[in-house]
């Protein structure tokens, strides 16, 4: 049995978010979102991502090593129910190819664009709540406005209380939490 990865339904209703077609590759199931729309899944960020599952299925697997030869030889671990790709700890998650590794990139400052003056790495209690363009305009000075030439640490801060009031408006008890790293790109003058 494979991975599936279903919206989550307040009724427990189970729709595919991907079809599988003949080849092997997998596309957005229109008519299952829909469906999800119609079953109140609810959206949970910005950009209206709904709410999904991993559902990790139900299998049977052997249990060695023991001792008391009237014990069964094999354990039934239910279906289990994850809301990620990457993962600490959820071991049998890891047999079906959730992670625990996180994506990382290399990438050299003398390759990034010479206007690109932060690099902000956030969690999704930041992202499930804004719009890039919207992160940009909170954090990064503007002549035009005072707030913006405070200093970055007070920006940033300002920055967090207003992402934690959002969440808590937007999710009340069910917000996430939320982590950044806000760094300014400093760079030596071009000769």
């Amino acid at each position: 049995p494979a991975l599936k990865f279903v919206y989550d339904c307040p009724d427990f209703e189970e729709f595919n978010i991907f079809t599988h077609k003949e080849d092997g590759t997998a596309e957005l199931d229109l008519e299952a979102l829909e469906q999800a729309d119609a079953h109140e899944v609810m959206v949970k960020n910005a950009r209206n991502d709904r709410f999904t599952l991993l559902l990790i299925p139900e299998e049977e697997i052997a249990v060695s090593g023991l001792e008391d030869p009237s014990l069964p030889a094999t354990a039934t671990i239910e279906e289990q129910a994850i809301t990620m790709t990457r993962s600490l700890g959820d071991f049998y998650a890891h047999r079906h190819g959730v992670i625990s590794d996180p994506e990382v990139r290399c990438i050299s400052l003398a390759s990034v664009p010479r206007d690109l003056t932060h690099l902000l790495l956030a969690s999704d209690g930041i992202w499930d709540l804004w719009e890039y363009a919207e992160v940009s305009r909170e954090l990064l000075p503007n002549s035009s406005c005072n707030e913006k030439s405070l200093p970055l640490a007070d920006r940033a801060a300002a920055f967090c209380e207003k992402t934690r009031a959002k969440g808590a408006d937007a999710f009340g008890e069910r917000a996430d939490n939320l982590t950044g790293v806000l760094v300014e790109l400093r760079r030596r003058a071009q000769s």
